[in-house]
């Protein structure tokens, strides 16, 4: 079971709201590293390409390691 849930924002004045999907604290606490570490990777890493820090085998691996967790339901 997915703690993933729509939570409605609004946009300030003048704007239309919107609705926002929003993760519980387990899968926030279970994505967060990942990510973090893929983020460090990209803003250090000297490669360009379409997705930044994934030219780089260290790259795609810390890519695809922050999907894998990030898709588990």
């Amino acid at each position: 079971m997915s703690d993933l849930t729509w939570q409605w924002r609004d946009a300030g004045s003048g704007a239309f709201g919107h609705s926002q999907r929003i993760a519980g604290s387990a899968t926030f606490l279970r994505v967060q590293p990942a990510y973090r570490a893929y983020l460090a990777h990209a803003n250090a890493c000297g490669e360009v390409g379409e997705i930044p820090g994934v030219c780089c085998e260290t790259g795609r691996q810390l890519y695809e390691d922050w999907r894998a967790v990030r898709d588990i339901p």
